[in-house]
């Protein structure tokens, strides 16, 4: 499991789609690289995976806990240390008390002087941030994150000062000594498995693994009209192996556009080598409500917890819509589907009076909170 991930991002600024579905997967005790052009939204995705801003759309998962809006302050006390592309050093304060001032605050074991040390900056903590040089005060901003709780170390950089970093061993020192992983930006062609364990390419808002020796992860993308066909065989291939099959299931997978899309609802395709794996999808229910249905994932692609990615799209969807309330309709036969939804907070909740399916006999309800973490 990666210790960051963040999944299917969407965010623009006013008018400006900057990311469209972009996801970044990066492992604990390694550095991973996310490359791309100029204004393809590197930036904007990290700060997004480090709960520095909001994402309009998607997932942050730290540490195995998602998050539909992840923020900072959370993300830091569970040991992200975000570096951002900009000063962030007090320019009274000397050096030492800024370093004693992180450690308080984020209960670390690790005193002022062994982070200096480690980072060939004893000599500096008595100096003031403007005395400091550039790469004096880079190695000042990652000491905060090489202590216990700074697992995980993002940053925005190009990629020769990645390299510079990652051969003079301050890198490697700051994995090693937090367990965690940075993931600096950097542009086109940087491909060195020296530098990096792994390698993301952003391109146009989107992601693209590079250079992995794993197959890349599917993608979680808005459903296409091209995708009716699948979105029909994946949903009739599990409703008739459990004998679940409905005259009201027709109605859905016949024409998803008309009985989902055009009431407001979303459906979303995971597609992995240009192929769709599986399906999932949000309808308005009733006022405040919506529900997650046809929610499926082809044999070959289970076991990777995609089924979990899809039903957090969609929560993320509910909560996008305004949503205060999502439901689901489900069945005893689905024992993996029922403990997916448990785990995410669902509760079971009594079956209504005049129920749609004749063989649903599990009925669930999760009540949003729009001010969570």
């Amino acid at each position: 499991m990666p210790l960051l991930e963040a999944d299917s991002i969407g965010k623009s600024y006013g008018s400006r789609r900057v990311l469209a579905s972009a996801s970044l997967r990066a492992p604990a005790g390694s550095v991973t690289a996310l490359v791309g052009a100029n204004g393809a939204g590197k930036s904007t995705l990290l700060a997004v995976a480090a709960g520095w801003r909001r994402a309009d759309t998607g997932i942050v998962r730290f540490d195995g806990v998602s998050y539909l809006s992840a923020r900072l302050a959370t993300l830091a006390g569970c040991g992200m240390f975000y570096l951002p592309d900009r000063e962030i050093l007090s320019p009274g304060i000397t050096l030492r008390r800024q370093l004693d001032a992180v450690g308080r605050r984020y209960g670390s074991a690790a005193s002022a002087e062994a982070v200096a040390g480690d980072l060939g900056l004893s000599d500096c903590l008595d100096a003031l941030p403007p005395r400091l040089s550039g790469g004096e005060t880079r190695r000042r901003l990652r000491g905060g994150g090489v202590g216990p709780r700074g697992r995980c170390a993002p940053r925005g950089g190009g990629p020769r000062h990645l390299v510079r970093r990652w051969n003079d061993g301050r890198i490697r020192l700051a994995c090693a000594r937090s367990g965690g992983l940075a993931i600096p930006a950097g542009v086109p062609g940087n491909r060195d498995p020296g530098i990096a364990a792994r390698a993301h390419s952003l391109i146009p808002g989107r992601y693209r693994p590079m250079g992995t020796t794993e197959g890349p992860a599917p993608e979680i993308i808005p459903f296409r009209i091209g995708d009716a066909e699948s979105f029909y065989r994946l949903n009739r291939a599990w409703l008739d192996e459990h004998g679940l099959y409905e005259a009201a299931d027709e109605t859905q997978l016949a024409d998803p556009v008309g009985e989902i899309l055009r009431p407001g609802g979303a459906i979303f395709v995971a597609v992995a080598g240009g192929e769709v794996v599986g399906t999932a999808a949000v309808v308005p229910h009733a006022p405040g409500e919506v529900e997650i249905v046809k929610l499926t994932v082809a044999d070959a692609a289970r076991g990777q917890g995609l089924g979990r990615r899809l039903a957090e799209r969609c929560l993320a969807q509910a909560k996008a819509m305004g949503a205060r309330r999502v439901v689901l309709v489900s069945s005893t036969r689905l024992g993996a589907a029922l403990r997916l939804y448990e785990t995410l907070g669902f509760q079971h909740v009594p079956a209504p009076d005049d129920p749609v399916y004749a063989t649903a006999d599990v009925y669930m309800n999760l009540d949003l909170d729009h001010d969570d973490g």
